[in-house]
């Protein structure tokens, strides 16, 4: 027994024996595979705080650049001192996170990143001072807005870049725990083993502990644990609804898109639902019910949740659906991305947008307003000028004074279309036309308008046109030839002696049919130093001060040249010297009228350029009725209708004067109505618009079944649109203040060639 017992004793003392060096081995292997785990577990935890560093910094950014948008915009203070409160703290984020990278691509990206923000601070730090000191125009500037969204947008994108990296390395910091875990379990196992061969009982319960072990290792790890790291790595929201169970998971950083802890919103449908704006909440039901199907499971929208701080988040939500075998919806896993910074910037720039209209509304009706205003009167002083000059007998100083009278009015004429011009320009509101014309009628023609100023001034004017110019090209000849008017009268007032010479040379036809052409101007006079070549197309600029004071002059002839030219297409370059002259080289290329194969109509051709429109061919005119022709003149400037009236009486026909359009409306009702042939209507008018009386007058004319008369529109705006209108009002052709008295008689003539006192049938 005794022998038994110590048997059994040494056996217990062998047993222990080996119970403690199988236990030390498994201490020490289980020792060295924890503090692996240990290590891994660290990695992940200073992984996940990386993401959350970097979260701080694309909010900081987006915080920094909405506060400065804000600020421009709304000019408040409080957003001044927010957008510099970001401002200062993104460089210690930038260093923080510097130094939890310590690789080749990401230490690029980190300083790409410092450059895009050091770039944005830059420039939205620049914006915020010109904001300060009031200057507009810079701050409100589109081109360098599109240079911020892009340097942003960039920004962004390496931020995103560092997250999945920093994703990336979360990845492999859990699988190498997962590895860890597996060299622990395969560690108890190789020491059971051991353990079996000292001692079958003791392996066995060691088996039995490790297995033991193993499963309460693989039950501690929480399936939703895992999850919620996984989630951490990514910068939107994503929710998992079991529809079966009615359980929802949603990530961390779907409550912090919203400024939410962790705790503070319940993990089920109706708490995350009621979330939903209240304008929003039946749209996105339907929406989702009609969307999602067994065929189409892929869902796609943008409504508002509500924020911690009472503010509504724009919501871009994307997901997918999955149906079991009877097509029920059981499952649905969606992405929640916070859309609120580019809302609030598309606000914005729908804003200014919004105000630049109305402003550029605002600036056309300026415009047309003091277009009207001054045209008006202009038009009366050159036709009484003409009117006078074609009374006999004038002696030689009263012609000579009429001559100096009319040359005074077309210089002011031509300043007032500069003005007006460049104004339009600026306003984006003028539009090349496409017109047949002669061009080299249309040279003769600019040279004829400058003829008298260079009699006045003893200066030769020439003009050299080879014999293919004397055709047909398809352009703008109204612009052309203002072009050609402002170089011609620019080099006749810097040339106190010698020349002006005009010419014209074709190159042959391009690739695409258009012609080739180039329009020199060239003079004797004083020059323009090199070093004011680019200048003198400045507006209100002419080289010098002195030069202003000795010619005189606005200095916007060559600034609206170049802006014409470029808008047909061209280019405008100068050669000069000195005091030995000038050379004004205009490029352009220009279609032969066999090219004009979109036209929907014949566009008829006109010898030379000037304010008036033609109706195209094709236009149905109405005609006139039996009798004595007999024209009505709708004009409430007095002085205007003087000219019309005295003009038309000159060629024969008889003719009446209407101050309002309720006169004219009254007249053509009267009992002489039915004898007004033609009517020559003001455009604006102090009861109505011209464009409401033709309509109201066309509407008596189809009651009383009378025959449409012939309505020529009478206009001082000169702004785009203007024929057109006038056409869908019911008018039948156009013409511009001021106009000369040969171009009324002319719109007249041009009626079914209709000549005074001729009785034409219906």
């Amino acid at each position: 027994m005794k022998k038994i017992r110590r048997l059994d004793v040494v056996s217990h003392i062998v047993l222990v024996s080996t119970l403690f060096v199988a236990a030390s081995i498994i201490i020490l292997v289980h020792y060295n595979e924890y503090h692996n785990i240990t290590k891994s577990l660290s990695r992940t935890e200073n992984t996940e705080d990386l993401d959350k560093k970097i979260t701080t910094l694309k909010l900081g950014l987006q915080q920094m650049v909405i506060n400065q948008r804000a600020y421009v915009i709304l000019g408040k203070a409080q957003y001044r001192k927010n957008f510099f409160s970001y401002y200062n703290a993104l460089d210690d984020h930038i260093i923080d996170i510097s130094k939890s990278f310590n690789d080749d691509e990401s230490d690029k990206l980190i300083k790409d990143v410092n450059s895009k923000i050091v770039e944005l601070k830059i420039y939205l730090r620049a914006r915020v001072e010109e904001k300060d000191k009031g200057n507009r125009d810079k701050f409100l500037d589109r081109g360098n807005n599109e240079k911020l969204f892009s340097t942003y947008d960039s920004a962004t994108k390496n931020l995103e870049q560092l997250s999945w990296i920093t994703w990336s390395r979360h990845q492999a910091d859990v699988k190498n725990t997962k590895e860890a875990y597996s060299n622990y379990s395969t560690s108890i196992l190789i020491s059971s083993f051991i353990s079996v061969l000292i001692l079958a009982i003791l392996g066995a319960l060691l088996i039995y502990s490790k297995k033991k072990i193993a499963r309460a290792q693989d039950d501690s790890i929480d399936v939703n644990q895992r999850l919620n790291i996984l989630l951490q790595a990514t910068s939107d929201g994503i929710l998992d609804w079991d529809l079966k169970d009615n359980k929802l998971l949603i990530s961390p950083k779907f409550k912090q898109i919203l400024g939410y802890d962790d705790d503070e919103i319940k993990p089920d449908f109706d708490s995350v639902f009621n979330l939903i704006h209240p304008d929003d909440k039946l749209s996105t039901w339907l929406y989702a019910k009609k969307i999602i199907t067994p065929e189409q499971p892929i869902y796609n929208q943008l409504f508002r949740m509500k924020h911690k701080d009472g503010s509504w988040a724009w919501i871009s939500a994307k997901g997918i659906g999955f149906f079991d075998k009877n097509e029920e919806l059981e499952r649905f896993i969606g992405v929640h991305t916070d859309v609120t910074l580019q809302k609030n910037l598309e606000d914005i720039l729908k804003y200014s947008k919004d105000k630049a209209e109305i402003e550029g509304q605002q600036k056309s009706d300026f415009l047309a307003y003091m277009s009207h205003e001054i045209r008006s009167p202009m038009s009366a002083v050159i036709g009484l000028a003409k009117i006078l000059s074609d009374t006999s007998p004038l002696t030689e100083e009263q012609r000579k004074y009429l001559d100096a009278l009319k040359n005074g009015a077309d210089t002011i004429y031509a300043l007032l279309n500069n003005i007006l011009d460049l104004s339009k320009l600026d306003a984006h509101a003028i539009k090349i036309e496409r017109t047949e014309f002669n061009l080299h009628e249309l040279l003769e023609s600019a040279i004829s308008v400058s003829s008298f100023r260079a009699r006045e001034k003893n200066i030769k004017l020439t003009l050299e046109s080879p014999e293919e110019a004397n055709v047909n090209f398809i352009g703008d000849p109204h612009r052309i030839k203002q072009i050609v008017t402002n170089l011609l009268n620019n080099a006749i007032k810097f040339t106190a002696e010698g020349s002006v010479d005009v010419a014209v040379k074709l190159h042959p036809a391009l690739n695409n049919g258009k012609v080739k052409m180039e329009i020199t101007v060239s003079d004797t006079g004083i020059g323009i130093p090199k070093s004011k070549f680019a200048a003198i197309f400045e507006p209100y600029i002419q080289g010098a001060d002195e030069i202003t004071r000795k010619y005189g002059g606005t200095g916007l002839g060559l600034t609206i040249c170049k802006q014409f030219v470029e808008l047909m297409g061209g280019k405008i370059e100068v050669e000069s010297e000195e005091g030995k002259g000038t050379k004004f080289i205009v490029t352009l290329s220009l279609e032969k009228p066999s090219a004009l194969h979109d036209a929907p109509k014949k566009i008829k051709k006109v010898k030379s350029a000037n304010q008036n429109v033609s109706l195209a061919d094709g236009q149905k005119k109405p005609a006139v009725r039996s009798g004595q022709t007999k024209i009505m003149v709708v004009e409430d400037y007095m002085p205007n209708a003087l000219v019309a009236k005295t003009v038309i009486e000159n060629l024969g026909y008889s003719c009446v004067l209407a101050e309002t359009a309720k006169d004219a409306i009254f007249e053509i009702s009267s009992k002489n109505g039915v004898n007004i042939n033609i009517i020559l209507m003001d455009v604006q008018l102090p009861d109505m618009t011209g464009f409401e009386a033709t309509r109201l007058i066309r509407k008596l004319e189809e009651d009383n079944m009378h025959p449409p008369r012939r309505i020529i529109a009478m206009t001082a705006r000169d702004l785009i649109g203007d024929k057109e209108q006038c056409i869908k009002a019911g008018m039948d052709d156009y013409i511009s203040k001021p106009f000369s008295p040969d171009e009324l008689a002319e719109k007249l003539s041009n009626i079914n060639n209709l000549n005074p006192k001729q009785k034409v049938n219906v």
